[in-house]
Order: structure tokens, then C-alpha cells, then sequence
């Protein structure tokens, strides 16, 4: 006997499929939030890493710049403290065998003035004392005479003797007190020598600590240096891998139509090559003081590979090129034609502003207009250079 379902039942297996559908449906769109959730935490956090590289190299290029700074001024700090203690010491040795001298020269100004003032002293006694014998035995001179010149023949004699002992005694204190200097010369020397080897050998310890903890803190510097570039290596290896990948897509590389300009004494020819099914899409035109070459090229592409089964793909691109134009040009009278494959542009130049041009601007070669290159992190490594041989020409591209 045949069971046959019931309304109810009926009715409970559509809700169901309509809450599995739903349910699919809620799935989808979850699923849609989280990816995109992620793509844009994957480029926050990319942003972030390139942020944070630079942060790193900046500071570590302070701390190392400041760290340098410092070391070089306390090794010259302690330069100057050595050589200040120097100069100060040769300044107190001068000034006190300045003192000394001076002192020995002012002892023996004394000396000669106390033996000069004795002779004098001396010298007026005897004279003295004979005027008064003379006047006061006038009447016995001729009795006299001989005892007084026997007297003032030993008084003088006595005086020699006393100017001898007095020269004799004055010499040996002047010796005593040379002796006196020179030992004390001599001993300020060594005692300077002294001072300047233990200043040398002190700025030679605090130079030498000095050199050590600079090298200890540039140690630690490259260490932490190579542990902060190991990890930038690791963060970006990703990121080279993708940039390879994009170096070998044709996708990227530049379009060469082989675009030139001539100058003739009447006018200024453009070339360049253009297939015959892209000439309804490329143009030429005045822009200013410069002249335009634009075009634009489209692909699409359907495959079916099988029942159902659909694979297409489709690609859009233009280009550009200009040219500058040294005189004023006619826009008007502008004309193109093609001969094969090459398009020919011809734009007459403005017959006052011929006539007025110097021979020299007449050979002046047109400039191309460089396209600024992409940018791309600073630890990736450089793209390389092109040199097409009709200059650079910026592009726009979709992929589809």
C-alpha cells in the first residue's frame, strides 16, 4: 500500500529547505565579511610592518648618531682636563722658579748694598779719625807723621783685609744661595716630569676605558641591529615572492610603438607604429606647447569548454606619449595618414614664429616626458630600469 505524504509534512519540508537556504544564504554573506575583514587587516597590517621598518631604522640611526655624539664628547672632555692640568702645573713650576730667582737676585742686592755701605762706613771712619789726629797734633806732624802713616798704612791694611773677608764671606753666600736654586730646580723638574707622567698615564687609562665602552656599545648596537634586519627579512620574504611574480607578468611591462618626431623647416612629423585595427582608437593632438599621441587597446576572449561551462577573459589598455614643440605650431591644419602599419602626423608650424627662430632653436631635439616610477616599499629590492629608445610613456591599465 502506497503512503502518501501529508500536507503538514509537506509544508515542514519546504520551511526546511527554505532555513537551509537561508542558512546558506547567511553563510555567504558571513563568509564575504570575513574575507574582506581580512584582506583589509592584511593591508593594515602591511602598512603597519612598512611603518613600523622606518620607525625602526630612524631610531636606531638616532640612538647610534647620539650615542657616537656622546663618546666623542666625553673622550674630548677628558682631553682638555689632562691638558688644562698640564698648562697648570708648567704654570705654577714657572712662577715659582720665577719667585725663587727673584728672591736670590734680591739677597744678593742686599749683600752688595750692607758691603758697600761697610766700606763707605769704613772708609769715612779712617778719614775721619786722621783729619782729627792731624789737626789735633798740627804742632808734632813732623813727629807724628811717620807713627801716623804707619798707623794709617795698617788701619788700611786692616781695611783690605776686612773688604777680603767681607768679598770672601759675600761670594760664599752667593754660592750657597746658587746651590740653593739649582736644588730646588732641579727637584721642581722632577717633580714636574712626575706630574706629567701620571697625568699621561691617567689620560692614557681613561682613553683606553674610554675605547672599550664604545666598542661594547657598538656590539650591542649591531646585535640588536641584526636581530631588528632578521626580522624585517622575515616579514617581507612574502612580500618579495608577490613582487617577483609581478616582475614576470607581461601584464606590467611597457608598450613600445615606436613614436619619433622630425622637425623640417616647415613643419613637425610624427611616427609611430599603429596596427590597422587600433587606428580608429588612437589620437593625435595639440596640448599647449606639447604634442599628443594617445591610444587605447581592448581584448576579449570566450571559451567554452564545455556544457554549461564558460572561461573568458577581457584586458584594457592605453598609452601615451608627448613631444614638446619649441615654436608655435597651427592645431588646425593638423593631418594624419598611415602608410601599413605606420601612422604619419604632420602639424605645420605658424609662419611669424618661423621666421622669428634662431638657427639654434632650429637644431634643439625634443624632450620626452619620463613617467615617475611605482612606488613600492624601501626594503623591496628596485624594478629594473627601462631604456626604450624612444623615450618613456606613461600608461593606464585594467585587467578584466
Amino acid at each position: 500500500m502506497e503512503v502518501t505524504p501529508s500536507k503538514a509534512s509537506l509544508a515542514a519540508q519546504t520551511q526546511a529547505q527554505k532555513t537551509a537556504e537561508k542558512r546558506s544564504k547567511d553563510a555567504e554573506k558571513d563568509a564575504d565579511r570575513r574575507r574582506i575583514a581580512a584582506e583589509q587587516s592584511a593591508r593594515s597590517a602591511e602598512s603597519e610592518a612598512s611603518e613600523r621598518i622606518d620607525y625602526i631604522r630612524e631610531e636606531s640611526a638616532k640612538i647610534a648618531s647620539a650615542e657616537q655624539e656622546r663618546q666623542g664628547h666625553n673622550l674630548l672632555t677628558q682631553k682638555n682636563k689632562g691638558y688644562e692640568n698640564l698648562r697648570k702645573m708648567r704654570h705654577e713650576q714657572q712662577q715659582d722658579m720665577h719667585r725663587r730667582h727673584s728672591d736670590g737676585e734680591r739677597e744678593l742686592a742686599k749683600t752688595t748694598d750692607e758691603n758697600e755701605r761697610a766700606l763707605l762706613g769704613a772708609e769715612a771712619d779712617g778719614r775721619n779719625q786722621l783729619r782729627d789726629t792731624l789737626n789735633r797734633h798740627g804742632q808734632l806732624e813732623e813727629n807724628e807723621h811717620k807713627r801716623m802713616t804707619g798707623q794709617f798704612e795698617n788701619s788700611q791694611m786692616d781695611h783690605t783685609m776686612k773688604m777680603d773677608n767681607l768679598s770672601q764671606r759675600h761670594q760664599g753666600q752667593i754660592t750657597e744661595l746658587m746651590d740653593d736654586y739649582n736644588l730646588e730646580n732641579e727637584r721642581m723638574e722632577s717633580n714636574s716630569a712626575e706630574a706629567r707622567t701620571k697625568a699621561d698615564e691617567n689620560f692614557q687609562r681613561r682613553y683606553n676605558e674610554t675605547v672599550s665602552e664604545n666598542a661594547k656599545s657598538l656590539d650591542r648596537l649591531h646585535q640588536d641591529a641584526g636581530g631588528k634586519l632578521n626580522q624585517i627579512r622575515n616579514d617581507t620574504a612574502q612580500k618579495l615572492s608577490a613582487y617577483e611574480a609581478r616582475q614576470s607578468d607581461p601584464f606590467y611591462k611597457m608598450i613600445d610603438i615606436d613614436a619619433k618626431i622630425k622637425e623640417t623647416e616647415s613643419d613637425f612629423v610624427l611616427t609611430a607604429i599603429i596596427p590597422e585595427h587600433e587606428r580608429k582608437h588612437v589620437q593625435v593632438s595639440v596640448r599647449g606647447d606639447q604634442l599628443v599621441l594617445t591610444g587605447q587597446r581592448r581584448n576579449e576572449e570566450k571559451l567554452e569548454l564545455g556544457p554549461g561551462r564558460i572561461k573568458g577573459s577581457s584586458s584594457f589598455q592605453t598609452y601615451q606619449e608627448s613631444f614638446p614643440l619649441p615654436v608655435s605650431v597651427d592645431a588646425k591644419k593638423l593631418t594624419r595618414e598611415f602608410d601599413g602599419d605606420r601612422l604619419i602626423a604632420r602639424i605645420p608650424k605658424r609662419s611669424a614664429d618661423f621666421a622669428e627662430r634662431s638657427p639654434a632653436s632650429k637644431k634643439a631635439s625634443p624632450e620626452r616626458i619620463r613617467a615617475e616610477k611605482p612606488q613600492f616599499p624601501e626594503n623591496l629590492p628596485q624594478p629594473p630600469t627601462l631604456h626604450p629608445s624612444s623615450g618613456s610613456r606613461p600608461l593606464g591599465r585594467t585587467r578584466g
